[in-house]
């Protein structure tokens, strides 16, 4: 009998039912991550960060018009997804941004994080020229930029304050961009990142670069602080 392989699908609107929300939502508790150490109250340091399916509809379906959500399925189980919302920035520019990315433990580094940003954003919405994510792994940066041209600095410095000035997702409205890219000042060792208030634990994360450095000699986005996220935001290759 042969191997089952990884199926993947995009769904859109009314398509994103109570019952794959309560998958993903599932998903996320079980592999996304566990809280920091300085995790303020009432979040509970070392307990995994938790999600139901009425607060995933309310964080990445708050435009359902312009959601997209990428799944892969394995024997018919989510073992992975990613939600994306699609919106014009105040440049004109078109921009698909990826709000969540999750795949299961034991299915990381084969390929499946890229496939499901690879289906982005899907068939009802055509062509975008930016692919956009604020995420602490390394990994689905460089996840999002196999997707891209080339990762540029000065790119992202230019386009950061318009991306977030325009943008339909909350934390993207609250986010303080941070690190030397954007304050010459910045001493902190961060490069291109954003606050975002989400003081999730980053030991696997930083295991991960620690792993991207060892192999590639560099990590062009900086550290990663308390609270903060990498930030990408690349042309559309």
């Amino acid at each position: 009998m042969a191997a089952a392989s990884y199926i993947y699908r995009t769904l859109t609107k009314d398509q994103i039912d109570d019952k794959i929300l309560a998958e993903c939502a599932s998903l996320f508790s079980k592999n996304y991550g566990i809280w920091a150490p300085d995790a303020p109250k009432p979040l509970k340091p070392g307990k995994r960060v938790m999600m139901n399916a009425g607060k995933l509809r309310q964080q990445c379906i708050s435009d359902a018009e312009h959601t997209v959500l990428a799944v892969c399925t394995l024997d018919g189980v989510l073992i992975g997804h990613a939600f994306a919302v699609v919106w014009q920035t105040d440049g004109g520019s078109l921009i698909c941004w990826v709000t969540q990315l999750v795949v299961e433990q034991s299915h990381r580094q084969k390929g499946v994080a890229t496939a499901l940003i690879q289906t982005l954003p899907g068939e009802n919405f055509g062509e975008v020229d930016l692919f956009g994510i604020a995420s602490s792994h390394p990994a689905a940066c460089l996840s999002l930029l196999k997707r891209t041209k080339a990762l540029d600095l000065d790119f992202i410095r230019n386009q950061g304050p318009t991306v977030l000035a325009s943008a339909t997702v909350d934390y993207l409205k609250t986010g303080q961009l941070r690190g030397s890219l954007f304050d010459p000042k910045d001493a902190s060792g961060a490069v291109s990142t954003i606050f975002t208030n989400f003081y999730v634990d980053h030991a696997e994360p930083l295991s991960v670069l620690g792993d991207v450095i060892s192999k590639h000699g560099k990590w062009p986005l900086g550290s990663l602080l308390d609270g903060h996220e990498f930030l990408v935001i690349a042309r559309a290759s």
